[in-house]
């Protein structure tokens, strides 16, 4: 691992042992590219753990400037945080006051949740949870107030809307990407729960779906890995030591996502030394079918910062190819066979580039794409 990435690794957590702390101090000792540390810690959205653990530490060989830069957009991060809350709290009073059910997570209830401050943690929209049959009249009730659409995506299971004049961004979410590996979002209507963020409750998902959903997070989008997010799952772990692990994976496998967050503790332990409990390691242990999309993930963390998320869109580095990194992370026989299949019938935008056929006749596209996919392997 590159020297810079290794170092914002381990200042990026709450929990320091003395033997990570002598350890930082022989990194200092050795010589640091801060300019190129600073960029990291910048690009993987960490200034402020990192800003924490630097002040702790103390050292000298810590340029004065570095610590004023991330002083500077730790101060930017929680005025927008502030701004955020604001709106977070009257948007679901508005929406709670129409009898509509809503949850907030990621963003502002992460931030309190997981690290119990809103400055510790980077975050610039809301995301709101409502069901599927509610959405379009929750996008009603928000433009009403000032809101614009700014996109949906019906394979990622939301809108997004902007409040121009407060520059606000909400994410209106029916569902819990990614659409390869369909969660049972419905579910987690039945266990929500609510936070108190400066002495106003705000409904959110229960402690396990919130820890499943940060892991499904981290792993969802491994062409574009991001450290914070495997801090947050790390964090989460430090601060609830007396958490049902058994209680966790049964829900994780009822939901649909067992190996994904097999996979983003595995990773969060390797990089970030997670304390989880030794029996969780253990577990954890023999799943070493999972090896090869630890690795994947790894290594997208070592390259994300050197490719745009346009041009490294879905580019595998070690696994075959998004196909096959979605396949690996399917829970049982059942659904790879199911992915499969969707995969080989779905008609995509080459099927219809393949052959143009009148929007009457759209369902042929269906028997089109795996005529085509045959010759494109002949």
């Amino acid at each position: 691992m590159d020297k810079s990435l290794l170092l914002v690794t381990l200042l990026a957590r709450s929990y320091h042992t003395d033997t990570l702390l002598n350890e930082l101090c022989t990194l200092f000792d050795q010589g640091v590219d801060w300019q190129h540390t600073t960029y990291l810690i910048q690009h993987h959205r960490v200034s402020a753990l990192c800003l924490q653990s630097l002040r702790k530490i103390n050292h000298n060989a810590v340029p004065p400037h570095v610590l004023q830069l991330l002083q500077k957009e730790c101060s930017d991060n929680t005025r927008n945080a502030l701004v955020l809350m604001n709106a977070l709290h009257q948007l679901v009073a508005l929406i709670q006051s129409n009898g509509i059910e809503v949850a907030c997570f990621k963003g502002v209830v992460a931030a309190q949740l997981i690290y119990g401050q809103l400055s510790m943690r980077n975050f610039s929209d809301i995301d709101l949870f409502v069901r599927k049959s509610d959405h379009r009249r929750t996008e009603h009730l928000l433009i009403d107030k000032g809101f614009r659409i700014t996109h949906r995506y019906d394979n990622a299971f939301q809108s997004g809307l902007r409040d121009d004049q407060r520059r606000v961004n909400v994410d209106l979410h029916w569902g819990i990407p990614p659409r390869e590996l369909p969660l049972a979002s419905h579910l987690l209507w039945d266990k929500l729960s609510s936070i108190d963020i400066v002495n106003q409750s705000v409904p959110t998902f229960s402690l396990h779906d919130t820890m499943i959903l940060t892991a499904v997070n981290a792993v969802k989008e491994y062409w574009d890995t991001r450290l914070y997010r495997f801090c947050d799952l790390a964090e989460l772990v430090q601060r609830n030591p007396q958490l049902d692990w058994n209680g966790l994976f049964r829900r994780a496998n009822q939901l649909g996502c067992a190996r994904m967050l097999y996979v983003a503790l595995i990773v969060a332990d390797k990089l970030l030394a997670a304390p989880l409990p030794r029996d969780v390691a253990i577990t954890l242990s023999h799943h070493q079918d999972l090896a090869p999309l630890v690795d994947e993930v790894t290594t997208q963390m070592e390259y994300s910062h050197l490719t745009s998320k346009d041009d490294g869109y879905r580019q595998t580095r070690v696994v075959k190819s998004d196909k096959h990194f979605f396949l690996l992370l399917q829970d049982s026989t059942w659904r790879r066979f199911h992915y499969w299949l969707n995969w080989a019938i779905t008609p995509s935008t080459a099927d219809r580039q393949f052959i143009k056929l009148p929007r009457t006749l759209g369902g042929l596209y269906y028997l089109i794409r795996p005529v085509r996919l045959l010759l494109r392997h002949r």
